[in-house]
């Protein structure tokens, strides 16, 4: 806001907004190391703002540029969340991974936690869409057999029974 144009951060190829995300991404993980989460939470979400702010502008130093989705900042923002039993802003950073199909070892406790999220809230549609996304990207896990019958009314034993025969099928 005080240089519209940005001529102070230019001059050194805005290399300066990068060290400021590394600074905020540093500080979010001095204190998730030292389990400061709230803190922990707010330094990753800064890190963030300035990530996103570096990707819409489209700074490049020494060419490299940030990607759109920064996976490991999001993951540590949402564990760093979790363990501050936050779990509401968990389930938004762990969200924004499962909507950009983000998989891997790293990321299978994000889907379950969020399917535990979701079961919670009686979320139904929500916890389904996770089970089945998670289920492709983790097939070899029963986890989300268990995931897929918690979606559904345990007093109606006919939709338990026909979403149980499905299930097995499945797995």
């Amino acid at each position: 806001e005080l240089d519209p144009k940005n001529a102070q951060m230019a001059a050194n190829d805005n290399g300066e907004f990068f060290d400021i995300y590394n600074g905020f991404f540093d500080l979010g993980s001095n204190s998730f190391n030292t389990k400061n989460f709230d803190s922990a939470v707010i330094y990753f979400k800064q890190a963030q703002q300035i990530q996103e702010y570096i990707v819409t502008k489209g700074f490049v130093i020494n060419n490299f540029k940030m990607s759109a989705l920064d996976t490991s900042l999001v993951l540590n923002t949402g564990l760093a969340a979790y363990n501050a039993k936050n779990y509401d802003e968990a389930t938004i950073q762990f969200k924004k991974l499962a909507d950009n199909n983000v998989s891997g070892p790293n990321y299978e406790n994000t889907y379950e936690l969020l399917a535990e999220y979701y079961s919670g809230k009686k979320d139904t549609k929500t916890l389904a869409e996770i089970a089945e996304k998670a289920h492709r990207f983790y097939p070899a896990s029963d986890y989300w057999a268990q995931a897929e019958m918690d979606v559904v009314d345990k007093s109606d034993k006919t939709a338990l029974l026909a979403r149980y025969e499905e299930v097995t099928v499945k797995y």
